[in-house]
């Protein structure tokens, strides 16, 4: 399995759950929302990376359960290997008799699937139960194994006698787990020269733990000799990063792992405003960095199949409409023209506030010929990006008449000058049907387009 630098040790976090529960009185703790200083930048970087459900971030004392165990690990699972490992839904799909929360059950069925969580002999799964340090390790080295099999000798500390005055505690099935992950620094000792293996996991803790995992030299030094290296994109400039994300975008891929290089930062703001210049499939993302690696996960609006499709029907058109010779004024001209007489605004749904999600995007314009404004502006930047010119997405609003609405066009290079597009509005809707080829807003300037368009310029290139 490919980028398993960051695989591990976003899996790492999610690990804390294992099969064996021991039945102790729990602790209490605050409900204080406010993490312990000592956890206080694991937490925030746990939140910017939106590595846990929202009601994760609270009680930070209070045991994690198996359930929020389950999650935290189907969440990293399902960013490193999204699509595989599906689970089958519905009520004979689940396994185990015992109550949990249901906003939980998808994450405790699929981390049973993946074979990370096991449940207990009696048809139960044990949900609510709390998690110990030694549980924890155990699915940790679980976790390691399975990005990484064979690569991790923890074994042979199954025989170790530490100098833990608690080593006697630890159960047999844990030792060589904690006293390795111990020994790497991840899991540390307690007061009065512990390990503490039947003491419970508290959520900051575990989010510690994986903050420890991602910057330990030893586990990253093998992961990193399983990684890829094509799967990791070098980036030296702003314009390095726009190349990757219009390219992950044109294509359909689901994650991008990048590396800064020669000085230059990936900047959060920048990746999201080229996510939203380049976006064609009416997506969302994730992102952020695990260690030294920035990391991006596109999540599309249409399925692959649609994806492909809409590729290929890409692909046609070009070969169609553009021939050897062409300026790009005339690609243009060509595409626009295709776009505005071959697509029919969606305009029933939009009235009743039920568009499709496809007609958001390139796949709803360009396979299915029906779309709206973010449709429309999708189609012309994937075939002006196959024709070789530079466009993006503009995201704004625009008034007609009385009303203002948010609106989407595009922003053309042509000639070493920038020009707005507006497809959509070169193909009104009119009350008898007709269809009607317009080119009022083709390649205006921004005193032109600003007439009843409006945009954050600060964002966009201008047109003059």
């Amino acid at each position: 399995m490919s980028s398993k630098i960051m695989k591990i040790i976003l899996y790492i976090l999610s690990i804390t759950s294992f099969l064996f529960t021991a039945l102790h009185f729990l602790p209490a703790y605050s409900a204080d929302s406010r993490p312990s200083n000592w956890a206080l930048a694991e937490v925030e970087w746990f939140k910017d990376n939106g590595y846990a459900d929202s009601s994760f971030f609270s009680d930070y004392q209070k045991p994690l359960t198996r359930q929020e165990a389950a999650m935290l690990f189907v969440k990293a699972y399902d960013f490193f290997a999204p699509g595989s490992s599906a689970v089958q839904t519905g009520e004979d799909a689940y396994p185990f008799t015992d109550r949990y929360a249901p906003e939980y059950r998808d994450y405790i069925e699929k981390a049973y699937e993946l074979g990370i969580i096991k449940g207990y002999g009696d048809n139960t799964f044990g949900a609510l139960n709390p998690v110990t340090r030694e549980q924890m390790s155990v699915m940790i080295v679980r976790f390691l194994d399975k990005l990484a099999p064979g690569e991790f000798d923890y074994d042979k500390y199954s025989s170790y006698v530490s100098d833990f005055a608690d080593d006697k505690d630890i159960s047999v099935w844990a030792k060589g787990p904690l006293l390795y992950l111990n020994h790497m620094g991840i899991i540390r000792g307690v007061s009065g020269n512990r390990i503490d293996p039947k003491g419970y996991v508290t959520r900051e803790q575990a989010m510690v733990i994986v903050n420890r995992l991602m910057t330990n030299g030893g586990i990253l030094l093998v992961l990193q000799s399983n990684v890829d290296s094509k799967d990791v994109y070098v980036i030296n400039s702003y314009d390095d990063l726009k190349k990757v994300i219009v390219s992950a975008l044109m294509n359909g891929v689901d994650k991008i792992y990048l590396n800064s290089a020669d000085g230059y930062k990936i900047k959060n703001e920048n990746v999201v405003n080229l996510f939203l210049q380049h976006d064609m499939y009416a997506s969302s993302i994730e992102y952020g960095s695990v260690g030294d690696v920035y990391y991006i996960k596109f999540d599309y609006g249409i399925g692959e199949k649609e994806i492909k499709e809409t590729i290929s029907k890409a692909h046609d058109i070009i070969s169609q409409i553009v021939k050897p010779g062409m300026t790009d004024y005339e690609k243009e001209l060509a595409i626009h023209d295709y776009i505005v007489t071959h697509t029919q605004y969606d305009y029933d749904n939009f009235l009743n506030n039920t568009v499709p999600e496809e007609s958001y995007t390139a796949y709803g314009v360009l396979v299915k010929g029906t779309g709206v404004c973010q449709g429309y502006a999708a189609a012309m930047h994937m075939l002006l990006n196959m024709a070789g010119i530079n466009t993006i997405i503009v995201t704004g609003t625009a008034k007609d008449g009385s009303s203002t609405q948010n609106h989407a066009w595009n922003i053309v290079e042509v000639g070493g000058r920038y020009y707005h597009v507006d497809a959509t509005w070169d193909d009104p809707v009119t009350q008898d049907g007709q269809e009607i080829l317009s080119h009022q807003y083709f390649n205006l300037n921004d005193n032109e387009m600003s007439k009843d368009h409006y945009w954050d310029r600060s964002v966009y290139p201008q047109c003059k």
